[in-house]
C-alpha cells in the first residue's frame, strides 16, 4: 500500500510541476517576473510561480485583470493563451518562446524594446484567431490555423503535422510571410474570408505537392499588394520560376494591375515570380486567352 502511495504522490508532484496553467491577474501594468502578477487559478489571488517550461501562460482579462505585461525576462513556457484580454504583452526586448498549443484570439502583442519575437516551438496547433501580433514570428508548429489577426511584423513559419490546416482567413499581413510545409498535408489560408497581404507572400523550396495557399475558396477576395508570389489553390512554384502562367499567355502576367481583385498591387512589366493557373488567371471572365 505504501508502494502505491509513493506513486500516487509522485504522479501528483509530476502533474502539478508540469501541467499547470498561470494566470495573469494583474489590473495595472506590471512585469512578466513578479509572482504577485500570476495565479494558479483563473482570477485568483497572485502569488503562484512565473509560468516557465511546464506552464501555460493564460491572459484571460477575469475580472477585468487586463493590465499590460511587459517581459523583464526571456520565458520559454509550454503554450500560450490569449483570449478575452484587451491588454498588451509587450516582450520589451526579450524573445517570448513557446512549445504549444497556442491561441492567440484578442489583445496586442508588441515590443518596445530591442529586436526579439515570438518563438514557436510546438508539435501541436498555434491558432491565431484575432490578437494583434506587433512583433516578428517564427519558428515551427505541428500546425497552424489563420482565423483573424493582424501581424506587424514578419512570418516565418514551418508546419510540420501531416494534418490538413484549413484557415478561415481574415487576416492582414504588413511583413514578409514565409510559410514553409514539411508536412504530407495541405496548408489552406482563407478557405471563408478575405486575407490582406500588405506585403510578398513567400513560399521556399519546400515539399512542392503539399504546400496550398488557398484563399477565400477561390473567390476574388485577396488583396496583394506587391507581386503575386504564390499560386492560389494549386501546388506552388518555387520562386525561382521565372516561366508564364501555365496556360502559355505571358501577356496576363503583364496585364495583371492594382484594378484586378485577384492581382491587386500587382504592376505591368513586374518580375514574374510565380505561375497563375489558368482558372484564376487576369483575363476579363468569359474571355479566351490569347495565344499566339
Amino acid at each position: 500500500m505504501k508502494k502505491y502511495s509513493l506513486i500516487v504522490s509522485f504522479l501528483l508532484v509530476c502533474v502539478y510541476s508540469f501541467g499547470q496553467n498561470r494566470f495573469w491577474i494583474s489590473a495595472a501594468a506590471s512585469n512578466w517576473n513578479n509572482t504577485s502578477n500570476w495565479s494558479a487559478v483563473s482570477g485568483g489571488a497572485g502569488g503562484a510561480s512565473v509560468p516557465t517550461a511546464g506552464n501555460v501562460a493564460v491572459f484571460n482579462g477575469a475580472g477585468g485583470r487586463n493590465g499590460n505585461c511587459s517581459l523583464d525576462i526571456a520565458p520559454s513556457v509550454s503554450g500560450s493563451t490569449i483570449n478575452g484580454y484587451s491588454g498588451t504583452v509587450d516582450l520589451s526586448g526579450f524573445t517570448l518562446t513557446t512549445s504549444g498549443p497556442n491561441t492567440f484570439t484578442t489583445g496586442t502583442i508588441s515590443n518596445s524594446g530591442v529586436a526579439a519575437g515570438l518563438i514557436l516551438s510546438a508539435s501541436t496547433t498555434t491558432t491565431f484567431n484575432g490578437s494583434i501580433i506587433n512583433v516578428d514570428v517564427s519558428g515551427t508548429t505541428g500546425n497552424i490555423l489563420f482565423n483573424g489577426s493582424t501581424f506587424g511584423g514578419i512570418v516565418n513559419v514551418a508546419k510540420t503535422n501531416s494534418t490538413a490546416d484549413n484557415g478561415t482567413g481574415n487576416n492582414t499581413f504588413n511583413g514578409a510571410v514565409t510559410l514553409t510545409n514539411t508536412s504530407t498535408s495541405q496548408l489552406q489560408l482563407g478557405t471563408a474570408n478575405r486575407d490582406i497581404f500588405n506585403v510578398n507572400m513567400v513560399r521556399p523550396r519546400d515539399h512542392q505537392a503539399t504546400m496550398i495557399a488557398f484563399f477565400s475558396a477561390l473567390k476574388e477576395a485577396t488583396d496583394l499588394a506587391n507581386e503575386l508570389s504564390v499560386a492560389l489553390g494549386i501546388p506552388v512554384k518555387d520562386l525561382s520560376d521565372t516561366e508564364p502562367d501555365e496556360d502559355g499567355d505571358p501577356a496576363e502576367l503583364d496585364s495583371a494591375t492594382p484594378s484586378n481583385p485577384r492581382l491587386q498591387g500587382a504592376s505591368r512589366g513586374s518580375p514574374r515570380q510565380t505561375n497563375i493557373p489558368p482558372r484564376l488567371s487576369a483575363r476579363p471572365p468569359g474571355s479566351a486567352p490569347a495565344h499566339p
